[in-house]
């Protein structure tokens, strides 16, 4: 069975930007055994699992104007990569594209990767998630481990 790594991006402190460590936190409540991680965004952890798991699913807030608040999008990362400048804004050091990309040029990426990016509408230093995203935390929460079940059952 191949390794699965369950990654929350963010910054409980800024808005919206804790969504990631809100969704993987209420992974690892429902699945205990899965393996999860929350980051503050530390790109040389990030590479450092790249090597470790065949299988990682990131978790992190994006801005995307044009769609709602809380809907999460989902991108292989592996395949595609990012493409779409909107979903690059970051609140991290360096962001999760720029993390990727040199990786990729290094020959690093897992297995699989993907990016699931939930829809953020405020980063606001100080502030806690907005009630909009809060409540589809849920439902993220689902799609993830519907992606990680069938992705694992793929590898199997």
């Amino acid at each position: 069975m191949s390794k699965l790594l369950i990654v929350g991006i963010g910054n409980d402190f800024r808005g919206d930007d804790g969504v990631g460590l809100a969704v993987v936190s209420k992974i690892s409540q429902i699945k205990p055994d899965l393996s999860v991680h929350l980051s503050g965004g530390d790109v040389s952890s990030l590479m450092d699992w790249f090597s470790i798991y065949d299988i990682i699913i990131l978790v992190d807030a994006m801005i995307q104007p044009s769609s709602k608040a809380g809907t999460a999008q989902i991108f292989d990362l592996k395949h595609h990569g990012l493409v779409d400048k909107s979903v690059r804004g970051s609140t991290h050091i360096m962001s999760i594209y720029e993390a990727v990309e040199l990786a990729r040029v290094l020959g690093a990426l897992p297995d699989q990767l993907f990016l699931v990016g939930v829809v953020a509408e405020a980063f606001n230093l100080g502030e806690s998630i907005s009630d909009c995203v809060r409540e589809k935390i849920d439902t993220v929460v689902e799609q993830i481990l519907k992606l990680s079940d069938d992705l694992v059952n793929q590898s199997a």
